[in-house]
Formats: C-alpha cells, sequence, structure tokens
C-alpha cells in the first residue's frame, strides 16, 4: 500500500511539474526537474526499506517478549509448585 502510494505521488509531481512548465521551460529547467524526481523516487526507495526492516525488527522483538512472558509464566508456575 505505501509502495503504491509512494509511486502515485511521484507520478504526480512528475505530471505536476510538466503541467506547470506549459511549454515555457527549457531543456535544462526540464532535466533539472527530473532529476528532483529521480532523488526524491531513490528518497523514497529508502524510507520504504527502512520501515521494512524496523517492522522485521519489531516482529523479531515481539517474538522475544512473548518467549520471556512465556519464561516468566513458567517459573512461577514452578516456585508455586515448590511452595505447596
Amino acid at each position: 500500500m505505501k509502495r503504491k502510494t509512494i509511486g502515485i505521488a511521484a507520478v504526480l509531481v512528475s505530471l505536476g511539474a510538466v503541467a506547470g512548465l506549459g511549454g515555457c521551460a527549457t531543456t535544462s529547467e526540464i532535466e533539472a526537474l527530473r532529476k528532483e524526481v529521480h532523488l526524491a523516487n531513490i528518497e523514497a526507495r529508502r524510507a520504504r526499506e527502512e520501515a521494512l526492516a524496523a517492522s522485521q525488527l519489531a516482529g523479531k522483538a515481539r517474538a522475544a517478549a512473548e518467549e520471556a512472558r512465556a519464561m516468566v509464566e513458567a517459573n512461577d508456575a514452578r516456585i508455586d509448585q515448590l511452595a505447596k
């Protein structure tokens, strides 16, 4: 979903740039806009990769927390059993 949104945003920026030019832009201005869009796409790709890595890390942390919680519960049960 995020990837599609970022792609759509890049296309809209490109279309807005072309529409805004209205035939009065020089080749260098068009090239500068293309470069800007290209750099924005690179930045969006990096952000998407960082978000994916963060999501994976969060999943690992969640699994570790669940494992720790299960260990604590098992230890509590053993302690309760020994106390009887």
